[in-house]
């Protein structure tokens, strides 16, 4: 299964959580279980948390709503940032709405007209649809991490896109980029040559390389040297610190061999309801980011399902047969309690 939409936690997490070796089906299989623990957490808070453009109606004055006259509830819907408002086809000005509430947001669930103005809602021919509204919509704030910069420049269409070091090692697949105004759905990754070398004998010991240039590196970034990968936990000088023989790889020699990086991103290009376009070299890329226990809880629900799926959903903790029980699911009970606590959209009286 492949991941064709945003996730709240990746692939590469949910596998070193799980210590999962990489391969065709495993990927596969990770995909499947962070997308389904996504949705999970989106149906537990009644919500959505991914940042999405888009054009919205709402009837107005909406049957059965006793709001008052300025107010728009947008009832179901989320919004974090305003971009355009139409009322009867006529346009509002976005400076005479209020987002609200002030206090609490993003995101926000309804939208005032500002009393201080002589603006008003109108309406043409019906109610129905009356107000138009275009807008980030979703159901936290648009929070941001830069990871990084574009290695080329883009025209619209491209989908392999070359990567900082930074960026290779802070992205995974099921994330979102932003570059410029552009958002970006990362769906794989491929190797791309650093440019360099190495010889490296076949003992853990040996965990030194060395570089021409250490800023093109970053810690925490997956090499591959021959069938052999190695990770990068420390830099210093021109010298490369690097734990051997990860992700199931086996431990070899190697002389003189190409060093390669993971600085290839496959991506869904406008994604989220933006709109591709051409960026320059060097261009900042920065990861969508969501509330702490949003993420948590989807780490937590992708791994208890992948050990449950493994365990053909009969784990047991001590026993066999009649006197077997299940593992024990207090935790991420517990987890999940806390973050709907914390995220879960309650309805109420629109007055």
């Amino acid at each position: 299964m492949a991941v064709t939409v945003p996730t709240y936690v990746t692939r590469q997490q949910l596998a070193g959580a799980l210590d999962v070796a990489p391969s065709a089906a495993a990927a596969r299989e990770l995909d499947r279980k962070i997308v389904e623990a996504t949705a999970a957490v989106d149906q537990l808070c009644r919500r959505t948390f991914v940042p999405t453009t888009d054009t919205r109606s709402f009837d107005w004055p909406a049957p059965g709503h006793s709001s008052p006259s300025y107010r728009l509830w947008l009832d179901d819907d989320e919004i974090i940032s305003l971009t355009s408002v139409t009322a009867g086809g006529v346009a509002v000005s976005t400076g005479d709405v209020l987002l609200e509430p002030v206090n609490e947001g993003p995101p926000y669930d309804r939208l005032d007209l500002n009393m201080g103005t002589s603006t008003f809602w109108t309406i043409d021919d019906t109610w129905q649809r009356s107000i138009v509204v275009t807008g980030l919509w979703g159901g936290s704030s648009d929070a941001r991490e830069a990871v990084g910069t574009l290695s080329e420049a883009l025209d619209t269409s491209e989908t392999d896109i070359d990567v900082s070091a930074a960026t290779a090692a802070a992205a995974g697949v099921g994330d979102v980029l932003m570059v410029d105004s552009e958002r970006m759905l990362v769906t794989g990754w491929s190797w791309a040559t650093t440019g360099e070398t190495a010889s490296l004998t076949a003992s853990m010991a040996d965990r030194s390389i060395t570089v021409a240039d250490i800023g093109t590196y970053a810690d925490g970034e997956t090499l591959l040297i021959g069938g052999e990968r190695i990770l990068v936990v420390d830099r210093a000088g021109t010298t490369l610190t690097v734990d051997r023989a990860q992700g199931g790889t086996t431990l070899v020699a190697h002389t003189t061999a190409t060093l390669f990086g993971a600085r290839t991103l496959r991506v869904v290009r406008g994604s989220s309801g933006s709109t591709a376009a051409s960026h320059s070299t060097g261009a900042t890329i920065e990861r969508q980011l969501y509330p702490a226990l949003v993420s948590q809880l989807a780490l937590a629900e992708a791994t208890v399902g992948w050990l449950q799926g493994r365990g053909g959903y009969s784990r047991s903790t001590q026993g066999a047969g009649e006197s077997s029980r299940k593992a024990p699911t207090g935790t991420l009970e517990d987890l999940r309690d806390q973050c709907a606590r914390a995220h879960r959209r309650y309805r109420w009286a629109t007055v």
